[in-house]
């Protein structure tokens, strides 16, 4: 998930339209969130928006973003 974000990370998405491409992602079956049965639509936004925010807080870490 996170080398398919950090080629989104060009400086002209939001945080907004990052967390859109994970669900976009997620819905083609690129980003499989459980094993088993999907979560809720409402759930699924939920979850790829705190992975968002732990990917992009180790991209700060790791010195990728300032």
């Amino acid at each position: 998930l996170s080398r398919r974000l950090l080629v989104l990370l060009d400086g002209t998405r939001t945080q907004a339209d990052l967390l859109a491409a994970l669900q976009k992602m997620q819905q083609a079956g690129f980003v499989v969130l459980t094993q088993g049965q999907e979560p809720d639509e409402q759930k699924t936004a939920a979850i790829l928006a705190a992975e968002l925010e732990q990917i992009m807080q180790f991209f700060v870490r790791a010195a990728l973003l300032h």
